[in-house]
């Protein structure tokens, strides 16, 4: 839990966290065809991409307009995992605090954040989304 200045209201902030959006995990060997396939199925509009190579773990967070953008559908999102921007993760109580601005201080706008409690992901939230609510929300 940090222990930086509370600078938010924990109202607003579960406000913000009540509009995370699930996400289901791909295998890194599947086609972007397939991925669509699942996440379609599933019901989300995002998923998450691991890949382990040594001792290096690379993630991120897709959506089926990433998929769309692959050029070869039936090459495995391993094979583009690296066009793909890495997942930034915060938890939910660094809303409370201006460790989140420092956060997303040079993310571009159409990222996507993964919001965890203790190492446990909630959902996800777009950088915007969060930018307009650090904007609004100052006590």
């Amino acid at each position: 839990m940090t222990r930086d200045k509370i600078v938010r209201s924990l109202v607003g902030v579960v406000g913000l966290v009540d509009k995370v959006e699930p996400f289901i995990e791909l295998q890194d060997t599947v086609t972007s065809d397939q991925a669509a396939g699942e996440m379609h199925r599933a019901g989300v509009r995002h998923a998450r991409v691991v890949h382990l190579e040594d001792d290096l773990v690379r993630s991120s967070i897709v959506t089926s307009e990433d998929l769309d953008r692959i050029s070869d559908p039936a090459r495995p999102l391993v094979e583009v995992i690296d066009t793909f921007p890495p997942e930034v993760f915060l938890d939910w109580r660094d809303f409370l605090t201006d460790v989140v601005n420092q956060s997303l201080r040079d993310t571009p706008a159409d990222m996507t954040i993964t919001v965890e409690d203790d190492g446990q992901p909630l959902g996800v939230l777009s950088a915007a989304a969060v930018r307009t609510f650090i904007g609004t929300s100052r006590e």
